[in-house]
């Protein structure tokens, strides 16, 4: 019976350890030792931390890229990915993906959005 006890509190601190680790590495505060980005990191470029803002950054990107292909008026920090598409532009995207948020201004890289129902 005490082989039994050992090896299932072995068994649980090795579990603990894993599950701890597995956490800390996902939402540490800020990025790994790895250099990869963390769920909660805390240095955040142009969005807000976390998965939402990470997404709606991602569709603003995009949306850019596409803007930059059509060719007209791209302005150097659209080229080089410091700076969003017109809003016009960016809104009439976000409509046709049927998101459920618009852009109301940008400056750089950064965007402010409002939901809408």
């Amino acid at each position: 019976m005490g082989y039994f006890k050992v090896g299932f509190a072995a068994a649980g601190v090795a579990w603990f350890i894993l599950v701890s680790g597995a956490l800390f590495w996902n939402f540490a505060p800020s990025p790994n030792f790895l250099g990869l980005p963390t769920s909660a990191s805390g240095i955040v470029a142009g969005h807000s931390a976390g998965s939402l803002g990470k997404g709606r950054q991602f569709i603003l990107a995009e949306a850019t890229r596409r803007y930059n292909r059509l060719g007209v008026n791209v302005t150097a920090g659209m080229a080089n990915g410091s700076q969003l598409a017109p809003v016009s532009y960016l809104n009439r995207q976000l409509e046709q993906q049927g998101a459920k948020w618009r852009v109301r201004s940008t400056e750089g890289n950064a965007a402010v959005i409002y939901e809408i129902s």
